[in-house]
């Protein structure tokens, strides 16, 4: 089966919240329900791909206008972006 091509930094965002979990984005299927539950991130691993997408979309004006329904290069306004896209999308929360 073909997959769909994503938009350029949905791309890049995907693999790196596959790569930070060992994932192989190659192999994940986005398009299964709850595809985010297949793995598991602790806090710190959580943490470091947040970091990593606000320097991303801070340093890319394609990136936020990509992602955020009214783009902002305010940290606090990508900071919580980020907060709900982790919520919504992110892997489940290893359990301490």
């Amino acid at each position: 089966m073909k997959k769909e091509p994503m938009s350029k930094y949905l791309t890049k965002v995907m693999k790196k919240m596959c790569q930070i979990v060992g994932a192989n984005f190659h192999k994940m299927d986005f398009k299964k329900p709850n595809w985010y539950w297949d793995y598991e991130w602790t806090e710190e691993q959580e943490q470091e791909f947040m970091d990593w997408m606000a320097k991303l979309m801070l340093s890319h004006k394609d990136a936020r206008k990509e992602f955020m329904r009214f783009p902002s290069s305010n940290k606090k306004d990508i900071a919580k972006f980020i907060l709900q896209f982790c919520m919504n999308f992110g892997w489940r929360s290893k359990a301490k």
